[in-house]
């Protein structure tokens, strides 16, 4: 059985009707009453038998199936064509009150983290990434993601009444960049805190050298780039779907790749410091490209002794020395990379003078720090470190080429031959045509339940 289902510009279903079957008319009747049900149902609706659709009497499998089909259409139109995910938040607020109770937390939470930041505070940083992990992740299940990005290049952003909890993501990771550098990324990304969180009982956590540490962080700038231009090309989110380890963690939906994906980043990150925010996350390189134009930056201020503690502390080695002419263990200026940079504190609260502050000018300062001169012997730890960064991309090139290996949406305007040809296709253009829509303006995808 095929079914066509019609949809409006919000995703609320408009009709349902059968293209194709091979059932006898008592059937059909009951059938066409069971599709009434669905009559109206909006882009949030749970479409799930015994909540808010009634099951065809002895008929339970068909009814499953065809509830399935429907949300699948329902769910890809609203994903590809509005820019809202696949899963939908966990609570998507629907009246004016929800929705600025919504806004409000979220900002809330932000100002907490950035006074956190401004006043040295490690005990407020953990309260605000604990209330961070449990509205951004558990309760709402709502992320800064490649895909917002990309429908918003593709000119897709879904309406603030459709999904308020997308512009409130966007406008926390975005803004506050701009302002003082990455504090999404470092305070309030549910991954990141769970990341960080489990890094935390390694007592002695490995440390990668410069060279390999820094050659790994470019690699989430490859995928920014690569990732957009492709779906940019294809006319759509799909390949970036599915990529991001969050969306199963918290969302539970994804393939067994992105799942395995997801579980390597886990076990990676309690070795290395947020392994895939440093190395692996679009996300993060977009924030990071946007942080070089931040007004506020770390800057080391007044009364620096040049001890280097900060250097040694930073977990994303984002505070490194400058560079030497001659190779030798010399004072040299230190610089802090805005783009690396998480404003997780470390270097604010080790430094022994407390002259590092978010601020918009600074010192110049030198530390002596000794430098990589020669070829060296990598560690186990290193070697480690690289088997997880390659590992992780033969698995993000699974979830990306099964995703571009999924068909995309068919058009009768693209394929008006095969759409003469096929009795399943004049119906669906009869199915359009009583809705008001002309097959060139409208996008179909078939389901067989």
């Amino acid at each position: 059985m095929d079914i066509g289902v019609v949809l409006n510009g919000e995703a609320r279903i408009k009709d349902v009707r059968i293209i194709r079957h091979q059932e006898s008319p008592s059937y059909l009747k009951s059938m066409e009453a069971f599709l009434h049900q669905f009559m109206g149902k909006g882009p949030t609706a749970p479409l799930e038998l015994k909540t808010d659709i009634d099951a065809i009497t002895r008929a339970t499998v068909s009814s499953e199936a065809v509830t399935l089909a429907v949300r699948q259409i329902r769910d890809r139109f609203r994903r590809e064509l509005l820019g809202i995910p696949s899963s939908l938040p966990k609570h998507n607020p629907t009246t004016p009150v929800e929705k600025i109770l919504l806004f409000s937390t979220g900002i809330l939470l932000l100002i907490s983290g950035t006074l956190a930041i401004i006043h040295r505070n490690v005990t407020l940083r953990w309260i605000t990434m604990a209330g961070g992990f449990l509205f951004f992740g558990l309760m709402t299940a709502s992320m800064l993601s490649i895909v917002q990005i990309i429908h918003i290049g593709l000119g897709n952003s879904p309406s603030p009444s459709v999904n308020i909890l997308w512009w409130l993501t966007l406008v926390i990771g975005i803004v506050p960049t701009l302002l003082l550098g990455r504090i999404y990324c470092g305070t309030l990304c549910p991954f990141g805190i769970l990341q960080e969180a489990l890094h935390k009982m390694v007592q002695h956590p490995e440390k990668i050298p410069p060279s390999t540490y820094r050659g790994a962080q470019r690699t989430k700038v490859l995928l920014l780039f690569g990732l957009t231009a492709l779906c940019l090309w294809q006319g759509s989110s799909l390949p970036a779907e599915g990529m991001e380890p969050f969306v199963p963690l918290f969302t539970g939906t994804g393939t067994r790749i992105a799942w395995a994906f997801m579980v390597m980043m886990i076990i990676a990150s309690i070795f290395y410091y947020r392994f895939f925010c440093a190395h692996l996350c679009p996300v993060g390189a977009m924030t990071g490209l946007l942080s070089r134009f931040s007004l506020f930056r770390i800057k080391p201020q007044k009364g620096c002794s040049s001890c280097g503690q900060c250097v040694a502390a930073c977990p994303v080695q984002a505070m490194a020395p400058g560079r030497s002419s001659d190779g030798t263990d010399r004072p040299l200026e230190v610089v802090v990379d805005p783009a690396e940079c998480l404003l997780c504190g470390k270097c604010l609260t080790i430094c022994p003078e407390q002259c590092l502050r978010l601020s918009r000018t600074g010192i110049v300062v030198q530390a002596h720090i000794p430098k990589e001169t020669g070829r060296r012997q990598r560690d186990a730890a290193e070697r480690i470190f690289i088997a997880f960064l390659l590992g992780a991309l033969l698995l993000l090139g699974g979830v990306v080429g099964s995703r571009i290996a999924e068909p995309p949406f068919l058009t009768t305007a693209q394929d008006p031959a095969s759409a003469a040809n096929d009795p399943a296709g004049q119906r669906l253009k009869e199915t359009l045509a009583a809705a008001g829509l002309s097959p060139h303006e409208a996008r179909y995808w078939r389901e067989t339940p």
